[in-house]
């Protein structure tokens, strides 16, 4: 049997690294049991793109239901890769439930993901599979905390099952997609979206410890973070330089989907967390922009200001050229405490360019969820990915190819 996935979007930045790995794949015949079809609004630009990929396509669009139906029809799964995903996720996401059709998307924003998640129940009984953000950050981090908690060492006294803290770090990225920067300037919030264990009561009058969300103020929450130094050899010379910079650097508390990710990944790991919070390197100026962006952001809300900013950012170049990423690679922190503030688990997770770690690892969600034998409804991608310890460093796995793990000892 054929399994078909559709990349809608496919002619953004994006979608064309994800056409690209499904090609390196040999989906483009169905000769490795799936074909891969390209999707999108503009039929010059996909059909142009489908031809040399030498693979099948169709063109329509989301504002009619009957067309975003056609659209859908006999694929087995839609990877959507189309920005804005405010404006996309909602609709392509409700079209694949009605058609039966499986669900995965590299969406970053934290609301649109928080939006999604309210459908992940109709999803699980109509066994439907979702899975979204299968994008870096929030894919890297959700795979590394899966790893790490299944090796977690034992805590001693009671209660056995609360972590302290996990902690997400992000290095800082030089070269961004025109996707990539709107998802920026609509996380940026007057507050950060964080997990804290607290006590509530329940209809009974009963006391209980759950974890909820918090905010706290944009700019209260930084760290110092011991990002390494990746020494990956196959690096283009340009990474040299960033070689040079020190290992520890500050970052800053933001609005990632790796904090809701990872929320979910420990209660499924029957863990509870006292906190989880995710940070991103910025750099000197990034941080000012970033604490100063949060006093604007009323005004920022205004349509004609959105606006303006958005035709500011259409001028800029779709995205880092393949020289700039090979260039630049990337790297995840993951930090967890026991309840008493002592380190257990520190690892860095030297990975491959975001944009093609994302293009590679989606590919692999959808191919896993395609055959609907894979858990269904609302999914992590280590759910469907279920990595073990060697995974994140085997060069066997061809979605993993070109990481490498640095766990640093602890007391």
């Amino acid at each position: 049997m054929i399994y078909t996935i559709l990349v809608y979007g496919a002619t953004g930045y994006a979608g064309r690294l994800i056409a690209a790995e499904g090609k390196h794949r040999n989906m483009c015949d169905g000769s490795s049991g799936y074909r891969m079809v390209l999707g999108g609004r503009s039929a010059a630009a996909v059909k142009q793109l489908a031809e040399e990929l030498e693979m099948d396509y169709r063109v329509f669009g989301l504002d009619h239901e009957k067309d975003a139906e056609g659209g859908l029809a006999g694929i087995d799964v839609v990877i959507n890769a189309a920005t804005p995903f405010a404006l996309t996720a909602d609709c392509l996401a409700k079209t694949a439930l009605r058609v039966g059709c499986g669900y995965v998307d590299i969406n970053g924003q934290l609301d649109v993901y928080t939006r999604l998640q309210e459908l992940g129940r109709h999803a699980q009984s109509r066994q439907i599979p979702m899975v979204c953000s299968v994008g870096h950050t929030a894919a890297a981090s959700g795979l590394l905390l899966h790893v790490a908690l299944c090796n977690m060492p034992p805590l001693t006294g009671p209660p056995n099952d609360e972590l302290g803290a996990v902690r997400i770090a992000a290095s800082r990225l030089l070269h961004l997609s025109r996707g990539s920067i709107e998802t920026l300037l609509n996380s940026v919030r007057e507050q950060v979206t964080v997990v804290r264990l607290r006590e509530k009561r329940d209809r009974d009058g009963r006391t209980k410890r759950e974890d909820v969300l918090w905010h706290e103020p944009v700019g209260k929450l930084e760290r110092m973070v011991d990002f390494g130094v990746d020494d990956y050899t196959g690096a283009a010379p340009a990474q040299a330089d960033t070689a040079t910079r020190p290992r520890v650097r500050i970052a800053s508390a933001v609005n990632l989907v790796d904090t809701l990710t990872a929320r979910l990944t420990v209660r499924r790991s029957k863990w509870r967390a006292h906190t989880i919070e995710s940070y991103a390197e910025l750099g000197t100026l990034g941080r000012i922009a970033y604490q100063s962006g949060s006093w604007f952001t009323p005004f920022a809300a205004m349509q004609w200001v959105r606006d303006l900013t958005h035709a500011q950012v259409s001028l800029l170049p779709a995205g880092p050229s393949e020289g700039q990423r090979n260039a630049e690679r990337h790297t995840v922190v993951l930090e967890i405490e026991d309840p008493c503030e002592v380190p257990r688990i520190v690892w860095r997770w030297h990975t491959t360019n975001p944009y093609d770690f994302t293009a590679r690892v989606v590919v692999e969600v959808a191919r896993r969820v395609a055959p609907g034998s894979s858990p269904c409804g609302w999914l992590t991608p280590s759910e469907v990915l279920e990595p073990t310890l060697d995974d994140l460093t085997s060069e066997q796995r061809v979605y993993f190819r070109g990481c490498r793990l640095e766990r640093a000892p602890v007391v």
